[in-house]
This record gives C-alpha cells, sequence and structure tokens, in this order.
C-alpha cells in the first residue's frame, strides 16, 4: 500500500528489536501518534521528536531518509471509508512475529481519521476477519471506546483492514493500571458476562489445543505447563461459569485515553467467553517484562501483594497465554524469550 522512492521526504526509525516506523518530515507531531516505544531512548525520541529534523541527530539514531506515497487505489479506497482523502500518513512495520503485518496511520490536515492495517498473508487475513467479528459482537453488546471496522478486503493483492479511532495528538498513554482501565473491563464484563458449561468455552478450547499440542513446546516447559492445564481442568471441567470477553492483548501499547475516556484496539487475538479478570494478568505481566524488566520473582512478589490478585487466575492466564503463542508460533515458541518467564511464573503459581 505504500510505494518508494517518489512522494514526499519521510524518516525511517528503527529500533534493536527489528521494529521499523515512517514518519512524514512535514507532519511529525501528528505522525508520532503511531509511535509507541517501551524503552527510555524511544520515550525520549517521542517527546523531542522536532530534533529529528536536525542532520547531526539523525545520524546519531540512525534515521534514514526516504520518499514515498500511499498507492493510488488504496488511497481512493480510505477516502471512500472515512469521507475524506488522505493527506499524509504515518507507518508501523509490525513487530517481527509470524503474525507481522503493517499498521498504517491516516491523517486528513493533521487530523487522524483512521487507520489500516496490510499483509500479504493469508492467514493474518483471517486474523482480521475474525476481529471484524468480535468487534461487531461487542459493538451490538453495547460496548464503547472500540473501533468499527470500515473495510476488510484485498487491495492489489494485499489484504486490508480499514478501522476508525477517536485518537488525537492530545490522546495520552497510561503505563500504571489507573480506574480508567478497571472502568473499562468493568464495563466489558458487565455487557458480555455469560454463564455457561466451561467445555463449550473459547477458554476450554484453548486448553484443550495446548493440551493436545503440549509435544511441540521444548522439553523444559511441558511438565510445568501439564501440572497447570490440569489444574485448570480440575478448578472447571464440569461446572457452569460466568465467563466474559478477553481482550487478550491489553497493554499501553494497544490503548489510549482521550477525553478522560480509554480507548482499545487491536482485538485480533480476543476471546468472548474467557475468565473474569485475566487481562488485568497480562497488562501487568507485559508492563513488568517490556517496560519495569522485572525478574518472575520480583513481579509475583508485588502482584501477591494486591487485593484482586489470586494465584489460581494467574494460572488461568499463563495457560491461556502459552496456548495462544503455541497456536500462532507452533514449535517455533521455543525461539520466543518470554517461554521462560511464564514457565517461572507457572511454577511460582503452582507452588502457591
Amino acid at each position: 500500500m505504500i510505494e518508494f522512492g517518489k512522494g514526499e521526504e519521510f524518516y525511517e526509525l528503527a529500533n534493536a528489536d527489528g521494529k521499523r516506523w515512517l514518519v512524514p518530515r512535514r507532519s511529525l507531531g501528528v505522525a508520532f501518534c503511531l509511535y509507541q516505544p517501551s524503552g527510555f531512548r524511544g520515550k525520549l525520541l517521542k517527546r523531542f521528536y522536532p530534533l529529528l529534523h536536525l542532520s547531526a541527530v539523525r545520524r546519531r539514531l540512525g534515521v534514514a531518509v526516504c520518499h514515498c506515497q500511499l498507492n493510488e487505489d488504496f488511497a481512493k479506497l480510505v477516502g471512500e471509508a472515512f469521507g475524506s482523502a488522505p493527506t499524509s500518513f504515518a507507518a508501523f512495520f509490525g513487530t517481527p512475529c509470524v503474525h507481522q503485518k503493517t499498521t498504517i496511520q491516516l491523517c486528513s490536515s493533521d487530523r487522524i481519521t483512521g487507520y489500516a492495517k496490510t499483509t500479504p498473508s493469508a492467514d493474518i487475513a483471517q486474523l482480521f476477519a475474525r476481529e471484524q467479528r468480535i468487534l461487531a459482537r461487542l459493538a451490538e453488546l453495547g460496548m464503547t471506546g472500540i473501533p468499527q471496522i470500515r473495510f476488510v478486503g484485498n487491495v492489489g493483492g494485499e489484504h486490508v483492514m480499514l478501522q476508525t479511532t477517536v485518537k488525537t495528538r492530545r490522546s495520552h498513554t497510561l503505563h500504571r493500571w489507573d480506574a480508567l482501565h478497571q472502568a473499562f473491563v468493568d464495563s466489558l464484563q458487565s455487557k458480555s458476562a455469560t454463564t455457561i458449561a466451561y467445555e463449550t468455552s473459547d477458554f476450554a478450547a484453548d486448553v484443550e489445543f495446548l493440551k493436545n499440542n503440549i509435544v511441540d513446546l521444548p522439553d523444559f516447559s511441558q511438565e510445568s505447563v501439564s501440572k497447570a492445564y490440569a489444574d485448570v481442568a480440575r478448578r472447571y471441567s464440569g461446572r457452569q461459569v460466568e465467563f466474559m470477553a478477553y481482550h487478550a492483548d491489553f497493554t499501553p501499547w494497544n490503548m489510549f485515553v482521550e477525553s478522560g475516556r480509554l480507548f482499545v484496539f487491536d482485538w485480533e487475538y480476543a476471546r468472548l467467553t474467557y475468565p473474569c479478570g485475566l487481562d488485568r494478568y497480562h497488562f501487568e505481566l507485559q508492563t513488568a517484562y517490556f517496560e519495569r524488566h522485572l525478574e518472575p520473582c520480583a513481579v509475583m512478589e508485588e502482584l501477591r501483594q494486591q487485593a484482586w490478585f489470586s494465584s489460581s487466575s494467574c494460572i488461568d492466564y499463563l495457560v491461556s497465554v502459552v496456548s495462544l503463542y503455541l497456536r500462532r508460533e507452533g514449535k517455533e515458541i521455543e525461539s520466543n524469550p518470554m517461554l521462560k518467564y511464564w514457565i517461572e511464573l507457572i511454577k511460582i503459581n503452582l507452588c502457591k
């Protein structure tokens, strides 16, 4: 959807994790709304982004200069979907993984009109369709603070999804759990809660997938994971349980605050029938790992002091996240640095 070698001037940023961004030189302010760094250097760059106009700073940071523009057919589609043609854009080329995709922030006169996700992968295109169904169902249930999907389909051989946003240059991100996060998950629970047999839930399906494919996990993890899903089965099998919708990637980089309200996006891994409260475990453990760099014992010491914490719920979360990544990455999960982290957390919680 992006054509290189022509069009206006852009800066190309990259970090040590292999992530890449494109930001237009003439509208850095709104373009940096797409830039969601977790490291100190990236956060400093976001705060002082005008310094990128200095060639000495670009050289120091390894920032390249290039020219690019949106594909004509894609730009026309965007104009039809959002009611105004894009006058600028920024792009994030995704976190390196098997489900890597490009996210394009689309703007009209320095106003963010929406976002596009693009990929050549048919597998990722299925995630687009799934996210569309999940968001449609949540909208039916009356959930707010979520995107609307305006288009899912193929454009010039690329799979594309277009979605709305309320993001502005004034939007900000909260990196610690706040009353706004709690209000959002409380609303999600009140609108999506349903009591069903455990065996018919999305959670049970993911636990069963993990059980049936445990041989694809590396040897060091299999014993702990087996004990964990046995613990889940002992607590849930044969029971009627209240489940709720689960975002499954509830992190600061998938949400923002605008006008005092939380807006949450990237629902591609969401489930509709999962144990209540697991999104908070994901938020706390992801920020502990990526932003605060805490060891498993240290983060568990913190969490166990919280009134909302439960070792059983933490096991539910850890089983679900290992299942999700195993489904996504297959045997390649062995190279995921978080796997050992999750296994240590499982061991700690099984010893409760």
